[in-house]
């Protein structure tokens, strides 16, 4: 982290983090509780028809309560991500998230993404993260799938300037594959998560230009 004689340089950009999770309630008296004034219903009490969904609104909104209790503002996104003003942790619904092809030891995973609101460097960020992560591992378990990431969106005041888009792509063809390596294998060149130099390679001169970099 910055420190306060350095923060200044940091002002130009902004950034942002999001996390995609496959959680399940923990069979805990404490998430429970706190789950079921939400609506949630255990399996073992569910009614016969209770909608999967009604289930997944509840873990939203018990995500949002934990976040907000604690000190970070925090809101349900019901609709679509595009229409956030980003000044809220938000829960979210993530389409990609690949739930229908989860066999039934996963009956009781529900896919969600959480959205950090927007950050700046020499603030203490690192807090709010870990507060994220604190409030999901008392409620919940998670465990791990392909098709579940985290990314760092970074947003530059006065956009990027040719010569920074340059040193980027290099950064990316000199680092890709020791980062790749570092990925879980399930991750590596999943749909989203692809390497760049493996579509490099359906193409000669880009091949080349990778090489020269």
């Amino acid at each position: 982290m910055a420190s306060a004689n350095t923060s200044a340089s940091f002002e130009s950009f902004t950034f942002g983090v999001e996390i995609e999770i496959l959680p399940k309630p923990k069979n805990t008296p404490f998430a429970i509780a706190w789950l079921s004034t939400n609506g949630y219903i255990t399996s073992k009490s569910q009614a016969p028809g209770h909608p999967r969904r009604e289930n997944a609104v509840a873990i939203h909104r018990t995500v949002v309560d934990a976040l907000s209790q604690n000190g970070l503002l925090a809101i349900v996104v019901q609709d679509s991500i595009n229409n956030m003003n980003y000044q809220a942790c938000s829960i979210a619904w993530d389409t990609l998230i690949d739930e229908t092809n989860l066999d039934q030891t996963w009956s009781e995973f529900f896919g969600i993404e959480l959205i950090s609101r927007v950050l700046v460097p020499g603030y203490l960020w690192q807090d709010e993260i870990s507060l994220v992560w604190r409030v999901i591992a008392l409620l919940f378990d998670i465990r791990l799938h392909p098709s579940c990431g985290t990314y760092v969106h970074v947003h530059l005041e006065n956009g990027y300037k040719l010569d920074q888009l340059k040193s980027i792509a290099k950064a990316i063809a000199y680092f890709e594959p020791m980062v790749n390596l570092a990925m879980l294998l399930e991750r590596q060149n999943y749909v989203w998560a692809r390497n760049n130099m493996d579509q490099a390679a359906l193409s000669p001169e880009l091949t080349r230009i990778y090489d020269q970099a």
